[in-house]
């Protein structure tokens, strides 16, 4: 897994096949993904204590996220990697 930052406050996850951006400015933020979200997938990030997923386009990859109290930028990425090897991407 690659994690890379960009100075704009973006961030870059990928793996081999998959890539997740997103820019965490604000309580509501945007993320992309190259992959199909499916309903397992927003689960996942739901159930967490660190976002709520807010809605999510399933074709286009777009998900937006709601912050939880305990949202720490790494907490997420250590998220985002889960999900990568949980669903294989």
């Amino acid at each position: 897994m690659k994690i890379t930052r960009k100075e704009n406050g973006t961030t870059l996850v990928q793996s081999e096949t998959t890539m997740f951006t997103y820019s965490p400015k604000g309580d509501i933020f945007e993320a992309f993904t190259d992959t199909q979200i499916t309903a397992s997938i927003a689960d996942d990030f739901d159930r967490s204590n660190i976002v709520e997923v807010r809605a999510f386009d399933k074709e286009k990859g777009f998900i937006y996220f709601k912050k939880k109290d305990f949202f720490e930028v790494n907490k997420f990425e250590d998220l985002i990697c889960f999900i990568f090897e949980k669903y294989k991407l």
